[in-house]
């Protein structure tokens, strides 16, 4: 099988896991409903999470800066951003080449080496990786009673006892079984190629956190307030939307952080731009956290992603046109004498 149909085997089997995750999700949906609410909602604040969301890409294009830095590299804020941007656009098209892509434009227009370029992407996600786990971590213990309360109504809800002791038996038996079975199987598991790939990728995270102290001091400060300034984008985006549909005002701060990191969950699925994944997660979140209607998660769903997917559209597509069209840089050279 040549690679070519490989990959559009990958394409397709990603955009039909997709489609058919949007579909289940919204097929017993009250469209007349959502339509109405998507109508009357306050656009105004979408408008906002746009903005931030741009500013949030700006922010990402500066740290990209940074890690460039210690290679040699220094690329205009402009093109960083549009190899971003670019990157964005691909990954709608097709999962996981967006990381490709952006090193890809960056090297067209800043004659930029591709496999270094390539290995400051990954660095990237790994941090950016290691951040949403600490939100995971934070979250979880700012709604830890939330959680709880969920997972244990769960249990109760697909058992003959109301009791909560058997819910937490359930839960404890089942993680000594996990622990037995590591151990029996431990030299087996270790020899395995999955092992092998998960030690490998918990090896790259470090390493790509390491990385980061090859920078100067002042060139870490500013790496860690562009993550801030990209996360905090992104929880605005998030938070702020709630306030464009009378439901959803009324969420918490916590609320917003909770969604954002099922919205991250979402888009990292390989799947184009989250979708079908994205319309599932986040209203199964503001459904079984905070106890909206079904067809109301729905909304705001539709709306926050589809703002976001438009404006990826837009600015990615532009970005790639005005690349396209762009002459590779050349380097400057010096004339020979005879």
């Amino acid at each position: 099988m040549t690679t070519q149909l490989k990959n559009l085997l990958k394409y397709t089997l990603a955009l039909a896991v997709g489609g058919f995750l949007f579909w289940f999700a919204l097929k017993d949906s009250d469209f007349p409903q959502m339509e109405k609410d998507i109508r009357q909602a306050d656009f105004s604040w979408i408008l906002i999470t746009i903005l931030i969301a741009i500013l949030s890409h700006l922010a990402r294009a500066a740290r990209w800066n940074l890690l460039l830095k210690p290679l040699g590299y220094s690329p205009k804020i402009i093109n960083t951003f549009m190899a971003v941007m670019v990157g964005y656009f691909a990954n709608i098209l097709i999962p996981r080449l967006g990381e490709v892509s952006r090193c890809a434009v960056l090297n067209k227009l800043e004659n930029t080496h591709f496999n270094s370029t390539f290995g400051t992407v990954i660095t990237e996600r790994v941090f950016d990786l290691i951040c949403l786990m600490a939100l995971v971590g934070f979250s979880f213990l700012m709604e830890y009673q939330r959680f709880s309360d969920l997972f244990l109504n769960y249990l109760n809800s697909h058992s003959n006892t109301g009791n909560h002791f058997f819910a937490y038996y359930i839960l404890a038996t089942g993680f000594l079984l996990i622990i037995a079975t590591l151990l029996l199987f431990r030299k087996k598991i270790i020899k395995s190629t999955l092992f092998s790939k998960v030690k490998q990728f918990v090896l790259g995270i470090i390493e790509g956190a390491l990385s980061i102290s090859q920078l100067s001091n002042k060139d870490k400060a500013l790496f860690l307030l562009h993550t801030f300034l990209i996360w905090f984008g992104y929880y605005l985006m998030t938070y702020l939307a709630f306030f464009s549909l009378p439901y959803t005002s009324g969420l918490s701060p916590l609320a917003g952080l909770v969604i954002l990191i099922v919205a991250s969950l979402a888009m990292a699925m390989p799947v184009q731009g989250g979708l079908g994944a994205f319309e599932w997660l986040v209203p199964a979140a503001l459904i079984g956290f905070y106890s909206l209607a079904e067809d109301q998660g729905k909304t705001y769903t539709i709306i926050i992603h589809a703002s976001q997917f438009i404006t990826v559209i837009l600015v990615g597509g532009i970005c790639a046109l005005i690349v396209l069209f762009h002459k590779r840089k050349v380097e400057a050279t010096v004339p020979q004498t005879t």
